[in-house]
């Protein structure tokens, strides 16, 4: 067989990395709101003025709040969709500032 014929054929595809368990909406965040309440993955809270969708950001390691959808995007659950970024302490020392989000 033509080493260069089999080389050419065989080249794998780019691939995306593999999810993280913690990327799932509705996962237990081990992180406390202000009223002591678990927060999950998904849930829209206020923290330090800023409103946004709590999630996991692969690049930290960590959970933390998302804000600033981009236009045309569809998906609010995905982090990729997002342009702004605001780590959770894992610790819960930030645990008074991080309000339940209420829209009216």
């Amino acid at each position: 067989m033509n080493k260069r014929y089999y080389n050419k054929n065989m080249k794998s595809k780019p691939h995306n990395p593999p999810r993280s368990k913690f990327e799932n909406i509705g996962q237990l965040t081990g992180l406390l709101d202000c009223n002591g309440e678990e927060i999950r993955t998904g849930d829209r809270y206020c923290y330090h003025g800023d409103n946004g969708v709590v999630l996991w950001n692969r690049e930290a390691g960590m959970y933390g709040l998302y804000y600033g959808l981009w236009y045309g995007d569809k998906n609010p659950m995905k982090a990729e969709n997002y342009g702004k970024f605001d780590p959770i302490p894992s610790d819960n020392g930030a645990r008074m500032q991080l309000v339940p989000f209420i829209s009216s």
